[in-house]
């Protein structure tokens, strides 16, 4: 009986003594398990020796390691990274992300070097995939700090500004910090456009049918993160039409104008933009009659003024698909005839169809 006794005795102390170890082991083995993975794919468009794909993810990977990149179609998270020169001397860099929903989101950022611009990109990535994630308290890791040490970047909204003076290395990301003067920080970027294109245009109202013609425009914009983004088109356009035969005679029409239009505000979907604009148009508007008694040609002013809605597809960095819809009230009418019957009376609306390409900076 004694013997029992002591066994029992020698296996209950043997559980108090394991038992605090397995508990132990188990914690452990919840802390050191690895953490989920973050899969997405990344595409990066920049310029020639500006950016590549490898060095964007070797970026994002030496500020976290939950965030692994596969190829297209492998990743329920889609990356697109695209970097352009801006104006100043400046780079914009640009991230679109398509969430596993669908859901499609784009961070716009300037910088003054292609390196800052690339390491602002990779911030932002990290930011969005790895909720875990925050700076050391001595600095990011991946900053190329020997180039401006000073740079700060300021947030607000889905736009960025990197700025290459401010507050002293080693304050955070994302810190909101006053300039020396004690102003506010910019509230959004701004970005200025200049470009010229040609297009295909269809007119209808001055001749008895449409006219085909091609233009030649200039345009200029800033763009802000705002709805107010003015711009201004200048447009040069000839159009014509011949062989219309009428009773009397064949009548041609050529029409000669250069219109302005004047957009104050934008919308902007991705690579998608539309602007509302008031526009106005003069120029010279002829006439021709052959196969006649009396063959003559005429030319006489045109003035119109209406407005117009012009929408751009960006294609790469510097190309853009445009297209342009646009009605004005014509202020002269004129009448044409094959003496004495009165054969068209121009329109009292023009309306205007063009689609074009264009070259733009940046």
């Amino acid at each position: 009986m004694r013997r029992g006794f002591l066994l029992r005795g020698l296996l209950y102390r043997g559980l108090l003594c394991t038992t605090p170890l397995i508990a132990g082991a188990r914690a452990a083995g919840a802390v050191e398990a690895p953490p989920p993975v973050a899969a997405a794919h990344l595409d990066v468009q920049a310029p020639p020796g500006c950016a590549t794909r490898d060095e964007l993810a070797a970026r994002v990977a030496a500020r976290s390691q939950r965030i692994r990149f596969v190829d297209h179609g492998a990743a329920p998270t889609g990356l697109r990274a695209e970097i352009a020169p801006g104006p100043n001397d400046t780079f914009i860099g640009q991230l679109d992300i398509v969430d596993p929903n669908g859901r499609r989101s784009s961070r716009r950022l300037s910088a003054p070097s292609c390196a800052e611009t690339i390491d602002a990109l990779a911030l932002i990535i990290v930011i969005a995939l790895d909720p875990t994630y925050s700076p050391s308290p001595g600095g990011e890791p991946g900053r190329d700090t020997t180039s401006t040490p000073g740079a700060d970047r300021v947030s607000v909204g889905e736009t960025a500004t990197i700025r290459s003076k401010g507050p002293p290395a080693g304050s955070s990301a994302g810190n909101r910090m006053p300039p020396p003067n004690g102003s506010p920080p910019p509230r959004s970027s701004v970005l200025r456009r200049f470009g010229i294109g040609a297009s295909a245009q269809l007119i209808s109202g001055p001749a008895p049918r449409v006219m085909p013609g091609v233009a030649f425009r200039a345009f200029a914009a800033i763009d802000r993160a705002s709805i107010w983004s003015p711009a201004l088109r200048l447009t040069a356009a000839h159009a014509e039409t011949s062989g219309i035969e009428e009773t009397g005679g064949i009548a041609s029409f050529s029409l000669d104008t250069l219109g302005l239009d004047v957009c104050p505000i934008r919308l902007g979907f991705e690579i998608v933009n539309l602007r509302g604009c008031a526009a106005g148009t003069a120029g010279r508007f002829a006439a021709t009659g052959s196969f006649t008694y009396s063959p003559r040609s005429q030319a006489r002013p045109f003035v119109g003024v209406g407005g117009s809605a012009i929408v751009g597809v960006a294609i790469g960095p510097h190309f853009e698909l445009s297209g342009m819809f646009g009605a004005a009230d014509a202020l002269i009418r004129d009448a044409f005839e094959f003496s004495p019957q009165v054969f068209h009376r121009v329109s009292a609306m023009t309306l205007t169809v063009d689609l074009g390409l264009g070259l733009r900076f940046p």
